[in-house]
């Protein structure tokens, strides 16, 4: 589920947050990561799908549960579950963007297209350290404008709506200097660095540009 591989990826970034690359191998935590968060989650997954899966990852090739190799990555996987846990200081409760993000969209009357482009810019963000320095409403709310940003030259649909949320922002903004409540600055600031995600893949330079040049 979607829910179990972000809170994963956040347990990941506040792993290392705290921890050296140096000495900890980042496959073992990212798949002890994937094993907390399914349990976390409630979208509980055996720890042999876990490793199995982690190695083909890793590896393209299948591993066999009746091999030393497989051995010693449960034993891995269940020390490192134990230094993740001691790391996040047993703190395991994750709130993610999406559903602020829904909050959003609806807020300025947005339809499916900005609701599932914001989501994916979200998605997307969980490769940024983003959830450790911001609110999951500021990254939500960051979100929303850079997918309103993106979809207002795309089809004529997505155009009209997103175009229609644009307009909002600007009197959001001129009321108090805030969009959805936080501070426009902070979110432009929260839209480069998802931007960064996507300086050579999916968005142009021209778009990138366009989203930068925009207001405030």
């Amino acid at each position: 589920r979607l829910i179990s591989k972000s809170t994963a990826l956040v347990f990941f970034h506040r792993f290392f947050a705290r921890q050296s690359f140096a000495s900890h191998d980042r496959w073992v935590v990212a798949m002890t990561c994937v094993f907390l968060a399914s349990k976390v989650e409630e979208d509980i997954r055996k720890l042999k799908e876990v490793i199995v899966a982690g190695h083909k990852v890793k590896t393209g090739k299948e591993l066999d549960d009746k091999s030393d190799m497989y051995k010693r990555l449960v034993d891995k996987v269940l020390v490192c579950e134990r230094i993740l846990l001691h790391t996040l200081s047993f703190d395991v409760s994750v709130e993610h963007p999406h559903n602020d993000s829904l909050r959003y969209v609806k807020e300025v009357g947005g339809g499916s297209d900005l609701k599932q482009t914001a989501w994916n810019f979200l998605n997307d963000s969980l490769n940024t350290k983003l959830c450790l320095c911001y609110t999951a409403q500021q990254i939500a709310a960051a979100g929303v404008m850079l997918a309103a940003y993106y979809l207002k030259n795309r089809s004529e649909s997505s155009s009209k709506l997103s175009r229609a949320a644009l307009q909002q922002f600007d009197q959001m903004y001129e009321k108090d200097g805030k969009i959805f409540g936080h501070d426009a600055h902070l979110l432009k600031s929260i839209v480069n660095e998802m931007l960064k995600v996507y300086q050579k893949v999916k968005l142009s330079g021209e778009d990138i540009e366009q989203i930068k040049g925009t207001r405030p």
